[in-house]
Formats: structure tokens, C-alpha cells, sequence
């Protein structure tokens, strides 16, 4: 690929500016990140502390630690993030939310998973406030934007957007910020390994599981898509008789693709593949909204990691 001459006199602002905008919204995070950080270990009693005029004392490790803030309803932590700070070498400097984690009187591995979830907190944040555009009101809104709009997180939790396992495709895939469609991914699994528990209505009392089976995935489905799973499931060899339909996150399947080798190899689940509606994220990121027909059910997913 050729060099690309670019004359300086021609190169717009906005770029830069942009770039200043990304900068400093990082900063404003990291620095949420800390405050939320060290209200919780004050909260939640963890250290031990002298508040007088409105600022709090304590140590970590060696490191004493002062933060302006106050006690608010319900025994709350307030503080103000840019007022903490801890001694080092006589000065009083701000510290980063990874260092206060190195300092926590717990085990190694406890400081590593929370370290991992707060910097895939930062890293997540980070491509949100280079990448998504701002919302200057979300007033009118409808819920489904919504639940892409509220980005902001747990107001608690120091790790409020952790998504351990995520890369930022999966975010950009799956994550409710960016809004992206999803589609189901289905498995055909033997009915002795699940259960089922489906209403029984006046005209569906009398019905065999089976047909209860059948009849609610129909009518939820729709009849094509029921049809389509119901093709593949006879293309290799098996029937509803035998199986039941258990919808999936098609990244928790991916995660899962080395477990589910043996149950695939022999047959205790069937990979039917993704088919049906367009759904998309919650906030909760395991709750499923339906798009493509949204008076039908969200549905709420299995997920193995940490979200908040």
C-alpha cells in the first residue's frame, strides 16, 4: 500500500477535536470508575475510616487515602472523583482504580478477576465514547431505543459494564448499545435432559407434552419458522417425539462449542442452527427484545459471564 500524502494546511479540525472528546470522556470514566470503586469498599464496610468535614480517611496497604464526599440516605457513599487522592512520596496524587485493587487485603485471585472486570469496563466505555454518536435528549424515545440509549451503567457498581468474554465485536454484535439484530440460534435436545413447563389452557389441558410442546413453539415461531426447525430436525434423522427445541445465545454457543462437541457427536443435542425474528439486546444484555414482531415475547438467555 502507497504512503498517503496528506498536506497539514488541508487537514480539518474536527478529527482533533473529536479525538480530544474520546480523550476526555476515557478520563471521566476511569475516574467513575475509581469514585464507584472506592464508595463501595466504604459502603460495604470493607475499610476502616475517620469522616470529619466532609472527607473521608483511610488506608490501603501502606498508602493513606483521603476523598472529599459526604454519607447520604441509606448510609451511601457519595464522593467527589476529583477529589481522591493518597499520599505518595509527600505528595497527594490521584490514583488509578487498578491500583487501588492492588492494595485490597484479598487473595491474588480476587484481585485479578476484579482488575480484568474493570478494565474491560474501561476498554468497553472507551470504544462506546469514540464510536457511538451522543444523544442530546432521549425524551422521546421509544422503549426499544431505550434500551440502547441508556448506556451509562450500574450506579454503583465500580464494574458496571464488566461482559467478561466479550470482544469488542461480541459488544458490537450482542451489546445493547449498538442496537445490532440478533438471531436466535437453536438446539433439538433430548427430552430427558430438559423441562418443560407450559400453561395448560382450557384447549390445551387434554394435549399430550408433545403437542404442548408443539403447539406453543408454533404459535410463538410462527408457523414457517416452526416448519424450517422442524425440516432441519428430520434432515438428520430425528423428530419432535424425541426431542424438545431450546432457544440459545448464538455467542453463548460459540463460547460453549468445546462442551458441546460430545453431546452433538452423539446426538443428545441436534445444532439446528439460527432462524426466526431479529432480536435485540437488553441493558440486561441476556434479555432479547423481539424486532421483527415485538408483541411476542422478549425472551431472557442464559449468558457465562459477568455482566455487572
Amino acid at each position: 500500500m502507497k504512503p498517503l500524502n496528506v498536506d497539514s494546511r488541508q487537514v480539518s479540525a474536527e478529527p482533533a477535536s473529536k479525538s480530544s472528546s474520546a480523550s476526555h470522556k476515557r478520563e471521566q470514566v476511569a475516574l467513575r470508575v475509581l469514585r464507584q470503586l472506592i464508595e463501595a469498599l466504604l459502603f460495604e464496610q470493607l475499610l476502616d475510616f475517620d469522616y470529619t468535614e466532609q472527607t473521608f480517611y483511610f488506608r490501603l496497604g501502606e498508602y493513606r487515602f483521603k476523598a472529599r464526599g459526604k454519607i447520604a440516605a441509606f448510609g451511601r457513599v457519595r464522593l467527589d472523583s476529583q477529589n481522591i487522592v493518597y499520599l505518595n512520596n509527600g505528595k497527594w496524587v490521584c490514583p488509578h482504580a487498578l491500583f487501588v485493587v492492588e492494595q485490597l487485603p484479598c487473595t491474588r485471585r480476587v484481585k485479578q478477576q476484579l482488575s480484568e472486570e474493570i478494565q474491560q469496563t474501561l476498554s468497553l466505555c472507551a470504544w462506546n465514547a469514540e464510536n457511538l454518536p451522543e444523544q442530546l435528549s432521549r425524551r422521546n424515545s421509544d422503549y426499544c431505543a431505550l434500551e440502547s440509549q441508556l448506556h451509562e451503567g450500574h450506579p454503583y457498581h465500580p464494574c458496571f459494564k464488566a461482559r467478561s468474554g466479550f470482544t469488542i465485536e461480541d459488544h458490537i454484535a450482542y451489546g445493547p448499545e449498538c442496537g445490532g439484530k440478533i438471531k436466535l440460534h437453536w438446539l433439538a435436545v433430548r427430552q430427558c435432559y430438559v423441562k418443560n413447563r407450559f400453561s395448560a389452557t382450557p384447549l390445551t389441558q387434554n394435549l399430550t407434552k408433545q403437542q404442548q410442546h408443539s403447539d406453543f413453539w408454533q404459535d410463538e415461531l410462527g408457523e414457517q419458522t416452526w416448519r424450517l426447525l422442524e425440516h432441519r430436525l428430520a434432515q438428520q434423522g430425528a423428530g419432535w417425539h424425541d426431542y424438545h427445541l431450546v432457544p440459545a445465545h448464538p455467542w453463548q454457543v460459540k463460547k460453549l462449542a468445546a462442551q458441546l462437541k460430545h453431546p452433538l457427536a452423539c446426538k443428545d443435542i441436534i445444532d439446528l442452527g439460527q432462524a426466526g425474528d431479529d432480536y435485540q439486546a437488553s441493558i440486561s444484555v441476556r434479555t432479547l427484545i423481539n424486532l421483527s414482531r415485538p408483541e411476542k415475547a422478549n425472551i431472557k438467555l442464559p449468558l457465562s459471564m459477568v455482566n455487572t
